[in-house]
């Protein structure tokens, strides 16, 4: 995120130049959009990682940097009675992850499984156990990888349903916020038995 934030304040920095935190208003910050758009079309030489044409959740994310720079600014009382900004943009492609078919998510399993029992030596199969049931806890959460990533063990509660399955709850945090997961009681013990049930089950 640190590096993300530095690289478009750049951006920030190119446009608005010299001119005075007061003087951005929301002409100055609708004509940011097309000057983002057209920045690199000068370049003889894209810079590594940088896009000829940033998509429209680009500008947005950029957007939303600059809008939350002068609203800093106003708090420190650095733009005196100027009103707040109040231009926005929306993509107008919404990107949507498609969600696995049964038959996906069978194939995934199986190979799962698969390359963990032909692993050619103990620390292999110790990782590819470990990845196994990391796309299981997903799967059956509902969970995002960077919530995932987060987790720690004070963060994963056992308990047992009102039909004495055990069962996990997960703390997790993103950028939903903090909030509960409970994951599915046919996957919350994964072995060789278990995960015949729940490949049957999907």
């Amino acid at each position: 995120m640190l590096r993300q934030v530095i690289r478009v304040s750049k951006f920030w920095r190119e446009y608005a130049g010299e001119l005075a935190v007061e003087a951005i208003d929301d002409k100055v910050m609708r004509e940011f959009i097309p000057w983002r758009r057209d920045y690199y079309a000068s370049f003889k030489e894209l810079p590594k990682n940088a896009k000829l044409h940033p998509t429209d959740k680009t500008v947005q994310w950029d957007m939303m940097l600059g809008k939350a720079i002068v609203r800093w600014a106003y708090e420190q009382g650095l733009r005196g009675k100027q009103p707040s900004i109040t231009v926005t943009f929306t993509p107008k492609k919404k990107r949507v992850r498609p969600a696995f078919e049964r038959w996906e998510y069978r194939l995934l399993w199986r190979t799962l499984c698969k390359r963990t029992n032909t692993a050619r030596d103990k620390r292999t199969k110790a990782s590819r156990e470990l990845l196994r049931s990391y796309v299981l806890v997903l799967a059956n959460s509902g969970i995002r990888t960077g919530e995932a990533n987060k987790l720690k063990v004070t963060d994963v509660h056992s308990f047992r349903d009102d039909k004495q399955r055990k069962n996990f709850r997960l703390i997790v945090r993103g950028k939903t916020g903090e909030r509960d997961a409970i994951v599915r009681s046919v996957a919350a013990n994964p072995g060789p038995k278990q995960g015949r049930r729940y490949e049957s089950s999907h």
